[in-house]
């Protein structure tokens, strides 16, 4: 039998990927392109939800020299966002 899951269709199959990779490496800094490899999303994709997911609060930017990182934001947000996502499963 196959597991129901309310949120197919209203979230974008490339932003729960990039999600789901945040949320079991919380702790990991991501480059860009190791994020595109481990998510299996396109790299213009990853750029794109991932600065959408910055200005919701949800990953946060780090600037170290000339690369960009990220990293799950510890917040209430994501907090209730992975208690959805991992329930739904």
């Amino acid at each position: 039998m196959s597991s129901f899951n309310p949120f197919e269709g209203l979230i974008d199959p490339k932003i729960n990927a990039i999600l789901l990779a945040f949320f079991r490496n919380k702790n990991e800094l991501f480059h860009l392109k190791k994020l595109s490899r481990l998510s299996k999303v396109p790299m213009s994709s990853t750029f794109r939800i991932t600065k959408k997911l910055v200005s919701l609060n949800i990953i946060k930017v780090l600037n170290i020299h000339k690369f960009k990182l990220y990293q799950l934001e510890e917040n209430e947000k994501t907090k209730a966002l992975e208690a959805l996502l991992h329930e739904n499963k």
